[in-house]
């Protein structure tokens, strides 16, 4: 840990007083589906602001020490941060449509006769759908445990089974057709997405700006 803070300093002194840069630590299902689409824009407005952005180990739950910026998934309380939530965590039922008409499903009941695909880190996200829907028993056909978010869409999109996967992340995705909901009913997780930064770095004017933008791209997405 002291390594680690230590190595956080130096960084941010070489940030301060060379090239403006900002390190950004997101979960990489965010990256995918709402940062990388939208960076461009980022770009355009501040052509000057060089970005790091970590997606290869992040929990999403946790700021990391070496971040200036995260974006984590959870309800606080963060001491020492400086969070501004960006929209709710849900998950939904999601499959290919193709395996959607290969096996139909009509009633909570026959998801039974599906596999179910459970991201390692949410095991009993698909419990609490179950039983937030009134459905009486959960007995897939078989279950595939993925140690990520990102993989598990990617498995839906394959067809190897059906996914709950965040709501509000996954809308391109169903309006491309890639993906369908299986039903409408949403878990609602009591978490958010978050945007966190260092109270003492809150005011850099590369943070704030890239801070402000982030804030800005998920509002104007829920609104579209």
């Amino acid at each position: 840990d002291l390594f680690t803070r230590l190595e956080a300093v130096t960084e941010q002194l070489r940030a301060r007083f060379g090239r403006n840069s900002v390190r950004l630590h997101v979960p990489a299902y965010f990256a995918s589906e709402m940062l990388l689409p939208r960076l461009s824009e980022f770009s355009k407005l501040h052509a000057g602001i060089d970005l790091r952005i970590e997606t290869e180990g992040v929990r999403g739950r946790e700021h990391a020490a070496e971040a200036d910026i995260s974006v984590v998934v959870g309800a606080g309380p963060w001491p020492g941060l400086v969070a501004h939530p960006l929209f709710a965590q849900t998950m939904v039922p999601a499959c290919s449509p193709e395996l959607l008409a290969e096996k139909p499903v009509k009633r909570y009941e026959d998801l039974n006769l599906h596999t179910l695909l459970v991201h390692e880190a949410r095991r009993d996200d698909w419990d609490r759908w179950a039983t937030n829907v009134g459905m009486k028993t959960l007995n897939p056909s078989q279950i595939v445990r993925i140690d990520s978010m990102s993989a598990a869409t990617r498995a839906a999109e394959k067809k190897i089974g059906v996914a709950l996967l965040p709501a509000e992340l996954s809308r391109r995705k169903f309006a491309q057709g890639r993906l369908v909901r299986v039903f409408d009913e949403e878990l609602v997780t009591q978490e958010d997405y978050t945007l966190l930064v260092r109270t003492e770095d809150e005011n850099r004017d590369d943070i704030r700006a890239l801070c402000a933008w982030l804030v800005e791209s998920c509002r104007t997405r829920e609104e579209n």
